[in-house]
């Protein structure tokens, strides 16, 4: 919000000083401020990519299965103005992106494929316009799920 000084001309009239002018002019009164010291927040959501995106694990730590396609995605908010937005993994930047001027963008990472149990840890980072930064440590880890067989069927042909 701005704050604006109105100029006007001033007649005094007794012990009263009143506006002699039907129009005054405004400027902006001083340097403004935009106080926001909040960093983007948002929520990391594991995605299966071959069943229409759907998501399998939210938050922090996600889980996962060996064997099937996933994608981890943040999706940032920010109350001013999301600047860029970054993965890192093992400590090499992997992704980078500067939303469009908006209060909202997402970043994900690229197609992750697992053949093996694991965990697997990334870094969101993200900047908003006033250098406000906030960083999200996300936990992947991949397990092989138990399988049992408990019935045999024979079928002839």
């Amino acid at each position: 919000m701005r704050k604006y000084a109105r100029i006007t001309t001033l007649r005094k009239e007794g012990d009263t000083l009143k506006i002699s002018a039907p129009r005054s002019n405004q400027i902006v009164a001083g340097r403004q401020i935009l106080g926001d010291d909040q960093g983007p927040e948002g929520i990391a959501k594991l995605k299966r990519l071959k069943i229409n995106n759907e998501i399998v694990s939210e938050g922090d730590g996600l889980e996962g299965f060996v064997g099937t396609h996933y994608t981890i995605e943040v999706e940032r908010e920010d109350n001013v103005e999301l600047a860029s937005m970054q993965i890192e993994y093992n400590g090499i930047i992997t992704e980078k992106k500067a939303p469009p001027r908006s209060l909202t963008g997402s970043i994900s990472t690229n197609l992750l494929f697992y053949t093996e149990a694991k965990n697997d840890t990334f870094i969101f980072h993200a900047q908003d316009k006033q250098g406000n930064n906030t960083s999200k440590e996300v936990v992947l880890s991949i397990s092989i799920p138990e399988i049992e067989i408990t019935d045999i069927a024979q079928t002839t042909s």
